[in-house]
């Protein structure tokens, strides 16, 4: 599938971005310049101001989008009404890893009381019923994209398409890669997740917004401060008024217990202790205990790799 217009904004490089584009000659290639350094989230909005068409799909520079990309996008925009709509990814260059995000809008919004539920390089908008309010704050350096959700929820339908359709490269130069820039994104996904657990009526004390930070960040919340978790999810499963959360509680069930087994497979490694505390927490957040979730965690424990036929749980 074609796109209609193909806009490249150049921030101020100092390399040969723009002749490379320029020399490129397609009719369907425009090519905005700024003159000093404006920064991502400007770019975009220019970008965003700039386009003559109802769908945007967004892309970083040195990613790579696959062939089906916007074909299977805009097949899913035509049959549905979801009008902000990502894909799974694969992370390519300094790792080699599969980014899989939650398909539905309501593990979506439950989601986004955490951190991005999207692979930001692969979204696509429906650019006339979400209005100005796709632009980017320019005000924020990093992190912009999760408090564009964020902002959204409230008029959006969300999506996500279970299939790789793009390439992510990482490497030590990336945005998020760099110290500096890795610490303003944080107070970024801190500040917007305090500000979507607030809005829904939700006053958590220290311990617990400490707890929530750890979790999509490292290092995780040590063992002992893990009750502070289970407190935050269950302020908000047990809230009597449904209609001030950001999620359905059913959505919110499930993605706080998948948040509760990752945070608890993960501390399971050499630590015995783990297994009691995780059964507790599964109880009071009302879940099952899954059997083969005890298994991994109790290999893990004792640090015992769990086999299959063609893989190996650590």
């Amino acid at each position: 599938m074609k796109a209609s217009e193909i806009l490249v904004a150049d921030d101020a490089s100092e390399d040969d971005t723009a002749e490379i584009i320029e020399s490129i000659g397609s009719p369907l290639i425009r090519l905005i310049r700024a003159e000093s350094r404006q920064g991502i989230s400007a770019n975009c909005n220019e970008m965003i101001r700039q386009a003559k068409c109802r769908y945007l799909a967004r892309m970083d520079a040195d990613d790579i989008a696959l062939p089906d990309r916007f074909r299977l996008q805009m097949d899913r925009f035509r049959s549905s009404d979801v009008t902000i709509l990502g894909t799974w990814a694969r992370r390519m260059g300094a790792a080699d890893t599969l980014h899989a995000t939650p398909e539905s809008d309501a593990e979506i919004r439950a989601s986004l009381g955490f951190s991005s539920p999207f692979v930001n390089p692969t979204v696509m908008f429906d650019r006339v019923p979400l209005g100005d309010d796709i632009l980017y704050d320019p005000d924020i350096p990093f992190g912009a994209d999760y408090d564009q959700f964020a902002r959204l929820r409230h008029r959006a339908k969300f999506g996500n398409i279970a299939m790789v359709t793009l390439h992510w490269r990482l490497h030590e130069k990336n945005a998020g890669s760099d110290p500096s820039s890795l610490r303003l994104q944080n107070q970024t996904v801190s500040r917007v997740r305090s500000r979507i657990w607030r809005e829904s009526g939700f006053q958590l004390d220290e311990a617990e917004e400490d707890a929530l930070d750890r979790l999509v960040r490292l290092p995780l919340p040590l063992l002992s401060k893990s009750e502070h978790l289970v407190s935050a999810f269950r302020k908000a499963l047990l809230r009597s008024e449904s209609t001030m959360l950001w999620a359905p509680r059913s959505a919110l069930k499930t993605v706080f217990l998948e948040q509760w087994n990752y945070y608890c497979q993960v501390r399971a490694w050499g630590n015995i202790r783990v297994l009691p505390v995780w059964r507790k927490g599964v109880r009071e957040l009302g879940g099952r205990a899954s059997l083969f979730d005890f298994s991994k965690m109790a290999l893990k424990a004792v640090r015992i790799p769990l086999r299959f036929d063609n893989a190996v749980v650590l």
